[in-house]
């Protein structure tokens, strides 16, 4: 049994894999991250634990907690292990390691894809089918620009993402609500169009994270939602050096 762990900047998610099937999943608000927490109880017979992390103010409370529950050191994508994917950017430094991951299984299953992942913020990136992340485009995800239209306007009421029962909303809620969704899935369809005309070639599309079952009903270009594709990735890293055994301790 192996532990995957996603640190994002709203919340944390835990998954227990056996023989490459998900068994268990947690979803944590990050505010409630400690080294004190508890994500599955005290599990024995875990090998392997490896986390992506774009919040590193976390990442010690969450290695704690994990060595805690499972016996064996929480290693890190990027820091500890890197991506076997080529890295076409500037800094290869700068590229999330969520996002490395949830590419490097997109390209797993499909070799040449593209992956919008809609949390805190949406981003759209793609793979080749040699295994090379090309970049992609970073948006604000549902919440935040629910947050920004509220802070920024004297009006307009703060309203929790949720799918719009029509695109004609009938109270300021309902059409905020149809703005998000829609406005989502447009952005995420324009960038799915630019994208396979850049590659040329009509790469599948898939959508992982939080706000992923919000959009994809209104999405076009998207019929897949995996909302387990980051840590699936961060199992990938692991497989890609050995099941991640180096450097771990036996389970106590």
């Amino acid at each position: 049994m192996r532990l995957a762990v996603d640190i994002g900047n709203s919340r944390l998610a835990a998954g227990l894999f056996e023989a490459g099937r998900l068994v268990q999943r947690v979803s944590v608000p990050v505010i409630d991250v400690s080294d004190s927490t508890r994500f599955f109880g005290r599990r024995e017979g875990v090998t392997a634990a490896v986390a992506c992390s774009v919040a590193p103010v976390l990442d010690a409370a969450a290695s704690v907690a994990v060595e805690r529950e499972t016996g064996v050191r929480l290693l890190f994508v990027k820091r500890d292990l890197a991506v076997p994917l080529r890295v076409d950017f500037e800094n290869p430094e700068e590229v999330g390691a969520d996002r490395l991951a949830a590419a490097l299984a997109a390209h797993r299953r499909f070799g040449g894809a593209i992956v919008a992942d809609l949390g805190t913020a949406t981003t759209v990136d793609a793979v080749s089918p040699e295994g090379e992340y090309l970049g992609g485009a970073i948006a604000p995800g549902a919440a935040m620009s629910a947050r920004a239209l509220a802070e920024g306007t004297e009006l307009l009421p703060e309203v929790r993402p949720a799918p719009p029962d029509s695109p004609l909303g009938r109270s300021t809620a309902a059409a905020i609500r149809s703005g998000l969704a829609y406005g989502l899935a447009g952005f995420v369809d324009r960038m799915v169009d630019a994208i396979r005309e850049a590659v040329g070639a009509e790469w599948p599309a898939i959508a992982t994270g939080g706000g992923a079952e919000l959009m994809l009903p209104f999405s076009k270009r998207i019929a897949e939602a995996d909302p387990d594709l980051t840590l699936k990735g961060a199992l990938a890293v692991l497989d890609a050096h050995g099941a991640g055994r180096a450097g771990q301790r036996e389970t106590a």
